[in-house]
C-alpha cells in the first residue's frame, strides 16, 4: 500500500513490477505538519492550526495541492518573505518524496516547502530548512534540533509517542 500520486510518479519515472489497482482499499491516513514539543516558537502548534484553517478558508491549500499533487504543476510560486523577521523557523523534512518536498537540481522545491514558507511568512519569521532521512527527521524533532517537520508525515501512533502533529494538510486514501 502507497499513496497513489507517488507510486504514479514512480512509475512514470521507470519503476518496474508495480501494478496500480483501481480501488482504494478504503483506509484513510492524515497528512500533518509534525510539531516538536521542545519547539523555540511558542504554542507552534496552535499557530499552524490557525494558518491550517486560514489557508483551508481562503482555498490556497487546496489549490496548492491539486498544482503539485494533481497536475504536476512544479513551480513554486512567488511568496513574500516577512519583513523584518523577528526568529527563524527551523524545518526538518525530507528532500525525496515528490511532489511534496524534493529537489530540483540544488533548489528544495514541493507542496510541503511552499507551505512551510508560507507559515514561516504567516508567522513573520525567516525559515531554515534542514534535510533528513524518516528516522532522523523525527529524532531531530523529538529533541528539539528543529521545531516543526514538514515532509509528507502521515499520523500514526508510533510517531504521536515523540511528537505532536497538527491538523492535517490533507488526507489520503489507501
Amino acid at each position: 500500500m502507497y499513496d497513489r500520486r507517488q507510486m504514479q510518479l514512480a512509475i512514470d519515472n521507470g519503476l518496474k513490477g508495480v501494478t496500480l489497482i483501481d480501488e482504494d482499499l478504503g483506509d484513510v491516513s492524515e497528512v500533518s505538519v509534525g510539531v516538536s514539543r521542545a519547539a523555540r516558537v511558542p504554542d507552534l502548534r496552535i499557530k499552524l492550526n490557525s494558518f491550517i484553517s486560514e489557508m483551508n478558508a481562503a482555498g490556497i491549500l487546496d489549490d496548492a495541492f491539486d498544482r503539485w499533487s494533481n497536475d504536476g504543476n512544479y513551480e513554486m510560486p512567488d511568496i513574500p518573505k516577512a519583513d523584518a523577521p523577528g526568529f527563524t523557523l527551523r524545518v526538518g523534512t525530507t528532500g525525496i518524496v515528490e511532489p511534496y518536498s524534493f529537489y530540483e537540481g540544488k533548489t528544495l522545491t514541493g507542496f510541503d516547502i511552499e507551505m512551510a514558507r508560507r507559515f514561516a511568512a504567516w508567522l513573520g519569521a525567516d525559515i531554515e530548512f534542514t534535510v533528513y532521512d524518516y528516522s532522523g527527521v523525527i529524532a531531530a524533532a523529538e529533541s528539539g534540533d528543529i521545531d516543526c517537520i514538514f515532509a509528507d508525515l502521515m499520523v500514526t501512533d508510533e510517531r504521536r509517542e515523540a511528537i505532536d502533529f497538527s491538523d492535517p494538510l490533507f488526507l489520503i486514501k489507501k
